[in-house]
């Protein structure tokens, strides 16, 4: 007699889950797939079991056919459970086992052998058989253990090849807890065949699994009830088993500003008024909330996602009202006219975030495209900041040197150190590309240091005294600006190369010069190490020539925009603003000088130094050497 007490709470259990996951929103994704996948197999193979076992005792009293087929069936059920529980193993070490199909045929061979064997003993007899004394073991019974022997040595090798991969630690737990659980049932049922406990076991690993992955709250956003921005890149990322094809996304434009003029809780009130009506209005549709404002929506047909953003434009020319909110919106609109099968989705993702952070901060805009161009603008910038943070970590920066020039006799007097990395084809990326990024990312504080450190060492090589030479300016970023140690680790430079500070001059952007306490206080440092300070791109900022006047720079360099203009249209302001800065002491350098005739003009301005096109763009030092020998 078989003992049914074991299974009877096990098969309520499954139900229950099955009834949970139901009830509940749920991204479509594999690993949930897979899971309902088990659930029904979990239930099947309880339900042949007990269906059979009944059989099996009352053999006498019912067909033939129908006891064996019950036998075949469960022991089908009983081998493809083991492949569930692969397919969720799978998922979790994030392997598409569909990409390679012969490689999956190959990995499926036990299943199908032993498959073919458990048919084959309704003539056979080589797994079981029923005669006149009932049910009777075949001689190649323990076959039906081969695909779990197989399947949990897969699941061993995925643990012990993919477990840096994965994110979280719980995850990995989770999949070696349900694989020993598996193990375990199975060496009971091998060697206790009439306790149907190992049906126990594997619902204990099905519990496990649903508490750890199938938490349906670890992709929702609860402000919005959408799918949250973890949903949107899971489900992307198995873009190739979606039905959904088109991408749109919406912004509320402006959104910090109108976060600060409402408050916190209205906004998130008002966030939550978009969810509930977005998720009412277009069940079809799949919505995310990607924070700060920020909706992606995905869908098949590109029309109906067009009569949704209709309908969206029209609802938010509405104020978002609830008890205690009231809202005056605007939305941006970005519309993906790409299929996203064609496309890498974090690629995707992260071109949708940099349009929609746009989008949100200029008022001038409400609709833009996602189209291929702006796909690979951002595809280029991705491969700009790989490029960045390789050059940085392996410091391979460049320097780059720009001449700057005596205005009278134009003759070499320094120069400027300017930062270049270069692409994984070796040619260089425009400082306009990787700056931005560096400044973005933080990278910029690490770019500048690097850039000094190798101005320095150029110095020190190279006696620029024998070129005429007396210093190279290095620019110091607002952001580096900030550092409370600056002036002490830029002293252990030139220590390390010997050199005094009046050879490496530092310059600052007007940026630099906002906070005044901050301002006072660095400058005061950099001062008492020796060091002569620049002030870079005068004309782009705030600053006037009292400001200028309580900190000790030494040179003003004008910026080529405010020397582009007195060129074209000339004037007295230029040549008395360079007048007033040489009787408060400072010398005063030209930028953007292009043509004879804006180096004469700036000349006669009173401008002691120029720099430019006219006399070199920025060149590598092996280059600058050869142009000052040879100027």
């Amino acid at each position: 007699m078989w003992d049914y007490s074991y299974v009877i709470p096990s098969i309520l259990i499954l139900c229950i889950l099955l009834f949970y996951y139901f009830t509940l929103k749920r991204l479509p994704i594999r690993i949930n797939r897979g899971f309902v996948a088990l659930l029904v197999t979990e239930v099947v193979v309880i339900g042949s079991d007990i269906l059979a076992s009944y059989a099996d005792e009352k053999y006498k009293e019912l067909p033939y056919n129908l006891v064996v087929w019950l036998n075949i069936l469960y022991f089908i059920a009983f081998i493809v459970r083991i492949k569930m529980f692969d397919t969720i193993t799978c998922n979790v070490f994030s392997i598409n086992p569909y990409e390679d199909k012969i490689g999956s045929f190959i990995k499926n061979i036990p299943i199908i052998l032993t498959t073919i064997v458990i048919i084959s003993s309704y003539w056979t007899g080589s797994v079981f058989s029923i005669t006149e004394n009932g049910y009777v073991r075949g001689p190649y019974y323990d076959i039906i253990y081969f695909p779990y022997i197989w399947y949990l040595a897969l699941a061993i090798y995925y643990i012990a090849r993919y477990k840096n991969q994965i994110k979280r630690k719980r995850d990995l737990v989770c999949v070696i807890v349900y694989t020993d659980l598996i193990i375990i049932g199975l060496a009971i049922r091998i060697l206790l065949p009439q306790v149907l406990l190992f049906d126990t076991f594997c619902v204990m690993s099905v519990i496990i699994i649903n508490l750890v992955f199938m938490n349906p709250e670890f992709y929702i956003d609860k402000r919005t009830n959408l799918f949250n921005a973890e949903a949107l890149h899971t489900i992307l990322r198995e873009k190739h088993s979606m039905r959904d094809h088109y991408i749109h996304a919406y912004v509320i434009k402006n959104y910090n500003e109108a976060r600060e003029v409402y408050g916190p809780r209205q906004m998130d009130e008002g966030v939550y008024l978009i969810g509930n009506y977005l998720n009412k209005t277009f069940p079809k549709l799949k919505f995310f909330y990607y924070r700060n404002g920020r909706f992606v929506v995905i869908g098949k047909d590109f029309e109906e996602l067009l009569k949704s953003k209709e309908k969206l434009v029209e609802r938010f020319k509405e104020r978002w009202v609830s008890k205690n909110t009231e809202l005056y919106l605007n939305v941006g609109i970005a519309m993906g006219t790409v299929d996203i099968m064609e496309y890498d989705p974090e690629l995707l993702i992260t071109t949708i975030i940099s349009v929609l952070n746009k989008l949100g901060a200029d008022s001038s805009i409400n609709e833009v495209e996602i189209n291929e161009q702006s796909i690979e603008d951002n595809r280029k910038q991705i491969e700009v900041r790989r490029c960045l943070e390789i050059a940085i970590a392996q410091n391979r920066t460049e320097v780059f040197l720009q001449p700057i020039v005596d205005a009278t006799t134009h003759k070499v007097i320094g120069a400027e150190a300017l930062c270049r990395i270069r692409d994984n084809d070796g040619k260089i990326i425009s400082p306009g590309l990787f700056i931005p990024i560096a400044e973005r990312n933080g990278h910029i504080t690490a770019l500048g240091e690097q850039m000094f450190e190798k101005a320095c060492k150029f110095v020190s090589e190279n006696n620029i005294e024998q070129y005429g030479m007396e210093w190279v300016n290095v620019n110091v970023s607002t952001i580096q600006f900030m550092q409370h140690n600056l002036a002490d680790r830029f002293e252990e430079i030139l220590k390390k190369y010997k050199l005094s500070p009046e050879v490496i001059h530092l310059e600052l952007t007007e940026a630099a010069m906002v906070e005044e306490n901050l301002m006072d206080s660095q400058i005061r440092n950099l001062q008492e190490k020796g060091f002569y300070l620049v002030v870079d791109d005068y004309g782009t900022g705030h600053s006037n020539i009292s400001r200028i006047k309580k900190y000790p720079f030494i040179n003003i360099k004008l910026d080529m925009s405010l020397v582009w203009d007195y060129v074209k249209k000339p004037g007295v302001i230029v040549p008395r603003m360079v007048q007033a800065f040489k009787e408060t002491g400072y010398t005063v350098t030209a930028e953007g000088i292009e043509t004879k005739e804006m180096a004469i003009a700036l000349k006669e301005c009173g401008c002691n130094y120029l720099q430019g096109m006219l006399f070199s763009m920025p060149i590598p030092v092996d280059e600058f050497l050869e142009y000052v020998k040879n100027y």
